[in-house]
């Protein structure tokens, strides 16, 4: 295991709560930050719950800190191509913390215009969608939608793969939910600049629909891969993870068509949910294959799972596992997938700073076996890393090209130090 170095580093003035670079303008990225007043006025000390608590210490933390005021911002930088610079080019200040950041995939639109589209929960129960645009380098607020009661957090959300006019959002309560944009093609009207003929238009509005609810906070979701399944109906079908304070794993089966209105019942149903498998709260999902799904968890552990595609036919069950050192609250692939039998992964890792991880699919007499191994760690932040993501160059280069030398650039932030990081790892790790 290798340690790295930082390359660049700089403090925020504002704690760094979620980060996400921009899949169709990977030169910017955005950082959301939450910041907890206290009742006499000062700084405060908490974004989401700290994992080195117990679940009740941590909910009577909450419950305290419920009379006073969060604020947030989007904190816009650009990279420069070589990935050896950073410049902040715009803030933009709420009266909320940030939770989560999610930019709109670039499978479920259709844009030539250099403006994409930027989806925001924050602690007041709030869903607000932002539009960047590239050529000006410029974030403007597009609608802002109350998807719960005020003293609800929004904690993450999910961009359907197939439907723009979706989402999905967990909440603080419990609840995981999709929020459906009541937009009808050729709608008119709007002081958007858009005639309100686009889903997320502020003339547009919603419908709000549970999905399923865990005991706890409901901390992730996500949608299946590949996103959509045929039934023998006809109609498509998704499943929608998610998982919860409750150490509790969920899937659910959504049943929808491209054509479908927003009004229309998604019928959920629940396929299956495990209780046995993680140790402590469920705080991320990502799907590798219809089969196949990696966790983060509050007990430390990045674990591949093997989990059953229609209900009632098995259960989930561990592959493999890696005790990270700290809590994994975020995760992303670096390279490779699953027919290769190599895949890199950079993970947040909470209180134990990020880690470069390869999961690695060994062939074996009695059957395949998966393995973890943490290949590079970056230490350097003193407090909770809730968030990183990596720069993906737009030339579709895997890095830098200076020598024999190829890296990925990555960026990853701590919260009570408010420190933001700049630093590389080999491709080749």
């Amino acid at each position: 295991m290798t340690p790295v170095s930082s390359c660049y580093s700089t403090r925020l003035a504002l704690p760094p709560s979620c980060i996400a670079f921009c899949h169709q303008a990977p030169t910017f990225f955005v950082v959301g930050t939450y910041f907890l007043e206290s009742s006499s006025g000062g700084a405060g000390d908490a974004a989401q719950v700290d994992a080195s608590g117990s679940p009740g210490a941590q909910r009577q933390q909450q419950q305290q800190q419920e009379a006073q005021k969060r604020s947030g911002s989007l904190v816009v930088f650009e990279i420069s191509g070589d990935g050896g610079s950073i410049q902040e080019v715009q803030t933009v200040q709420l009266d909320s913390g940030v939770l989560d950041v999610q930019w709109q995939p670039a499978s479920s639109i259709e844009t030539s215009d250099g403006r994409y589209l930027l989806a925001v929960a924050t602690s007041t129960g709030l869903v607000q969608v932002y539009r960047l645009d590239g050529q000006r380098k410029h974030l403007s607020h597009l609608s802002t939608y109350q998807i719960c009661d005020q003293d609800t957090l929004a904690l993450s959300l999910q961009w359907h793969p197939c439907l723009p006019g979706t989402m999905g959002v967990t909440l603080s309560d419990g609840r995981v939910c999709l929020v459906h944009s009541l937009y009808k093609a050729g709608h008119d009207g709007g002081s958007d600049g858009t005639g309100g003929r686009e889903p997320w238009s502020s003339t547009v509005g919603i419908e709000v629909t549970t999905i399923t609810t865990h005991e706890l906070e409901a901390w992730w979701l996500a949608f299946s891969l590949p996103p959509v399944l045929t039934s023998s109906d006809g109609d498509s079908q998704i499943r929608l993870f998610s998982g919860g304070d409750d150490a509790r794993l969920t899937c659910s089966l959504l049943s929808s068509t491209a054509s479908a209105s927003a009004e229309e019942d998604l019928g959920p149903v629940t396929i299956w949910q495990d209780r046995k498998i993680h140790q402590a709260g469920v705080t991320y999902i990502l799907p590798l294959t219809a089969d196949l799904v990696l966790t983060g968890s509050y007990d430390d552990h990045l674990r591949l799972l093997s989990v059953p595609t229609q209900m009632g036919v098995g259960k989930p069950k561990e592959l493999a596992q890696e005790d990270l050192g700290g809590g994994v609250w975020r995760l992303k692939i670096l390279k490779g997938d699953v027919s290769s039998g190599r895949i890199l992964l950079l993970a947040s890792c909470m209180y134990a700073g990020a880690k470069v991880v390869r999961l690695t699919q060994q062939e074996a007499a009695a059957g395949d076996r998966w393995t973890f191994e943490i290949v590079a760690r970056f230490e350097e932040h003193q407090s909770m890393n809730y968030g990183s993501d990596v720069y993906l160059p737009p030339s579709g280069d895997t890095g830098d090209t200076n020598g024999s030398a190829r890296e990925w650039t990555v960026i990853s932030t701590s919260f009570y130090d408010k420190l933001m990081c700049l630093w590389k790892v080999p491709v080749d790790s």
